[in-house]
């Protein structure tokens, strides 16, 4: 089930599938599933959200509407909305601005359908790595590093060190196992 294709603005239409062992699989019905009824309802209880921003993997791209078409959202005047926001967000990044259907198409996304149905500015951050080669979802298991555009979540020793030699992953990584749990708590501080 992909969650960015089971909102209700276009939705059903092209990149998203209604096989449901497929990963763009978008649901039976527009918004079928409780995560994406409780974000729309989150929305229309909160008439003055003007700006949404969703966080997604990997690309290391800014998108705004239209997924589902290569006409340009709205009017003149929304196009160089989006367009200059998105320059902006990706000159303090790094990341490319783009239209989200140069990425592929999608249809009842997240962002259309905040923009579709309420007006709302929405953009899609399409965060680090660029691309699978280089990591592609989370968790990277190959790295550790943090940085300003990237999100690093726990990892897994016993994955990071399987395909190294042994004895390789100390030197690789700093490390051969993970600390143990008073070790952690004590560099953590109390909880």
């Amino acid at each position: 089930m992909d969650l960015n294709r089971n909102y209700g603005y276009e939705w059903g239409g092209p990149g998203a599938t209604g096989f449901a062992c497929d990963l763009t699989y978008r649901g039976p019905e527009a918004f079928s599933e409780p995560e994406t009824q409780a974000l729309r309802d989150y929305i229309y209880e909160h008439e003055n959200i003007t700006t949404l921003i969703t966080l997604h993997t990997y690309s290391e791209l800014i998108l705004w509407p239209w997924g589902y078409t290569r006409e340009p959202v709205g009017s003149e005047l929304d196009v160089a909305i989006f367009e200059r926001l998105g320059g902006v967000m990706a000159e303090q990044n790094g990341y490319t601005a783009q239209q989200a259907v140069d990425l592929y198409p999608t249809s009842g996304d997240t962002t259309d359908w905040a923009y579709g149905e309420l007006g709302i500015y929405a953009f899609t951050f399409e965060l680090s790595p660029s691309s699978q080669l280089a990591g592609g979802f989370y968790p990277d298991r190959r790295s550790s590093t943090r940085s300003p555009t990237t999100i690093s979540t726990p990892f897994c020793w016993r994955s990071r060190c399987r395909s190294i030699p042994k004895g390789r992953c100390r030197r690789t990584f700093g490390r051969s196992r993970p600390p143990s749990a008073a070790r952690a708590r004590k560099s953590r501080g109390p909880r």
